[in-house]
């Protein structure tokens, strides 16, 4: 599973479910969400094997992406999406037994959505990232 959460909004760009997943995989769905979110500046990383190949530099420095790889074995700095895998662990995949891969997309899905429209985050004043969102849009903050 690839995830993505903008560390600003607190909002899950992206979550791709696959048996594995290349490099080619995951650069298909981080464009994908780039196409619905806008262009990513920097992405911060681990040294997974989809992400530590030529193809997924060279996709990088052609849409002009900084990649800023985490210390193995030092997490403190990835505490946005670490807090995020814990909850999509602990409310969805360890409570569900998923039959295929379509039934655990869709049940990933409906509570990525969830996470986004309507899960209050005390570090967004206890608003969900898309009303979050919405407010700083409405002042004209971010454009």
């Amino acid at each position: 599973m690839l995830t993505a959460v903008d560390q600003f909004s607190r909002e899950c760009v992206c979550v791709e479910v696959g048996q594995s997943l290349t490099s080619r995989a995951a650069t298909e769905a981080l464009d994908r969400a780039m196409s619905g979110q806008g262009q990513l500046e920097a992405i911060t990383l681990d040294k997974g094997t989809e992400s530590n190949c030529n193809h997924f530099d060279r996709w990088a420095y052609q849409r002009g992406i900084q990649l800023d790889f985490i210390t193995p074995g030092r997490p403190v700095g990835y505490n946005v999406i670490e807090s995020f895998s814990g909850k999509l662990r602990d409310e969805c995949l360890s409570v569900h037994w998923f039959e295929s891969l379509v039934e655990a997309r869709a049940e990933i899905e409906t509570w990525q959505r969830e996470y986004n429209e309507t899960r209050r985050h005390s570090s967004l004043g206890n608003r969900a990232p898309v009303q979050y969102i919405a407010e700083l849009l409405s002042v004209g903050v971010g454009t």
